[in-house]
C-alpha cells in the first residue's frame, strides 16, 4: 500500500498539459488516501498496546512464577522459614537481610500476599525507611493504612496515637523495608504490647548487624546471590521472551555468561 503511495506521489508530482499546473486531481485522491493511512496506522498502534505479551515464554527450570512475581529455588526454603516464623507466638520481630539486589523487597511482598491469603493476619502495611528515614512519612503510611488521622503535630505527639491505635489491633503485620541503621521503634509509635501475640514486625535490611544488634530482631533470614543456573534461566526468561533475540544463538549465551 505504501510502494503504491509513492509511486502515485511522484505521479502527482509531474506537471499535466499546462505545464506550470501540478496534477490536481491525482494529488486530491492522494491526500484523501493519506489521511485513511494515518488513521489506520494510529488504529494499529492503540490495538498493540492493548497487548502485553506478544508471545508466552515457557517457565523455565528452577523459578516458579506466582501471580508476576518469580521465586527462585534457592529462596523457597528463606520464604517458608519466615511464614514459619510469622506463625510461632514467640517471635515478634523477623529479619531479612542480604546485599542490594538480592530481591529482598520483593520476597518480604510476596511473604505477605501469602500470610493474608492463609489469615495469619488482618491486615498488613509495608513502609520504605531507607538510608534517610522520615519518621513523619512512616508514622503517615502506617496510620493510613489503620484509617487514623492524627490530631497531634510533631513526631513525638503522633508516635503517642499511633501506639495507642496499635494497640487496637489484633493480628496486623509491619513491613520496615530497607533499614539501614537503628530506627526506634517505640519513639516512632511502632510497639505492640505483649499479649498482642498476633502482631509482627519484618524489617529488611542491607546489614546483618542492623537487625541483631540495632534492631534486636527475633529471627533472621539471610538472602544471598542466585546460583549461576538459576541466573541463566532468569536471564533467558526475560530476554528470550524478546523477538530480536534468539536464545539459542552465540550472540544470546555470550550476552548472558559475560563479567561485569
Amino acid at each position: 500500500m505504501v510502494e503504491s503511495f509513492l509511486r502515485d506521489e511522484g505521479q502527482a508530482n509531474t506537471r499535466c498539459s499546462i505545464k506550470y499546473f501540478p496534477n490536481l486531481v491525482l494529488r486530491h485522491g492522494l491526500r484523501r488516501r493519506a489521511k485513511k493511512m494515518a488513521q489506520s496506522v494510529v488504529e494499529i498502534k492503540e490495538a498493540a498496546s492493548k497487548f502485553d505479551k506478544v508471545s508466552e515464554v515457557p517457565i523455565l527450570q528452577n523459578i516458579v512464577e506466582i501471580k508476576g512475581y518469580m521465586v527462585f529455588h534457592t529462596r523457597n526454603s528463606i520464604l517458608k522459614g519466615i511464614m514459619e516464623a510469622l506463625r510461632n507466638s514467640d517471635v515478634r520481630m523477623i529479619g531479612v537481610y542480604g546485599m542490594a539486589g538480592v530481591i529482598k523487597t520483593s520476597l518480604v511482598k510476596e511473604v505477605a500476599k501469602r500470610a493474608l491469603e492463609a489469615k495469619l493476619f488482618n491486615d498488613a502495611v509495608e513502609v520504605a525507611v531507607s538510608a534517610s528515614p522520615n519518621l513523619e512519612k512512616i508514622q503517615q503510611d502506617i496510620a493510613d493504612r489503620l484509617c487514623l488521622d492524627f490530631h497531634a503535630k510533631g513526631v513525638q505527639g503522633r508516635a503517642l496515637q499511633l501506639r495507642d491505635r496499635l494497640k487496637k489491633e489484633e493480628n496486623f503485620l509491619i513491613i520496615l523495608d530497607d533499614v539501614w541503621k537503628t530506627l526506634d521503634l517505640l519513639d516512632t509509635g511502632i510497639c505492640f504490647e505483649d499479649n498482642q501475640k498476633g502482631c509482627k514486625i519484618l524489617i529488611t535490611s542491607r546489614y546483618k548487624g542492623v537487625l541483631e544488634d540495632d534492631m534486636g530482631v527475633d529471627k533472621n533470614f539471610e538472602v544471598e546471590l542466585v546460583s549461576d543456573n538459576e541466573a541463566w534461566n532468569f536471564f533467558s526468561k526475560i530476554v528470550g521472551g524478546n523477538l530480536l533475540f534468539d536464545e539459542n544463538s552465540d550472540e544470546f549465551k555470550h550476552l548472558g555468561t559475560q563479567k561485569r
